[in-house]
């Protein structure tokens, strides 16, 4: 097994509805394959705000040489949905099965939209809390 962090200050705002996520560019941490059809455990500590709409998150698998994958989970509105107009610390997470070979290098984000697309929806917080996200690689 092996794990992988990346940490970032950045943040987004969208006002995309759950059909056209929006991607927050960091933190976007790299894995590379030691085994051949490994699961990858993806965890993440994220701030958000739905402001007057749900806010839904998901995430994005870019595989290096190969295809990308948005909503990785299947699910309509992604893995998580928060509700309410204050700020969440929010903690998604999914067991990804990426059917790569060895020596594949993947990369995941974290994609974010709201319910009815008519009003912003943010994530991260800029220059005052850390978002993270964490993958653990796990011999099949």
């Amino acid at each position: 097994m092996q794990v992988v962090s990346a940490v970032s200050t950045t943040s987004a705002s969208t006002t995309n509805a759950h059909s056209s996520k929006a991607t927050l560019s960091a933190p976007a941490p790299s894995i590379t394959t030691k085994v051949a059809n490994s699961k990858i455990l993806i965890m993440a500590s994220i701030y958000g705000a739905p402001s007057t709409d749900r806010l839904y998150l998901d995430f994005r698998r870019e595989v290096s040489g190969g295809s990308n994958t948005d909503n990785i989970s299947g699910g309509a509105r992604g893995i998580t949905t928060v509700d309410g107009n204050i700020r969440h610390h929010i903690s998604p997470h999914f067991l990804d099965s990426p059917a790569q070979s060895a020596g594949t290098t993947i990369t995941y984000k974290l994609l974010f939209s709201n319910h009815a697309g008519s009003v912003s929806v943010s994530v991260g917080e800029s220059n005052l809390a850390e978002n993270g996200i964490t993958l653990f690689e796990i011999a099949g």
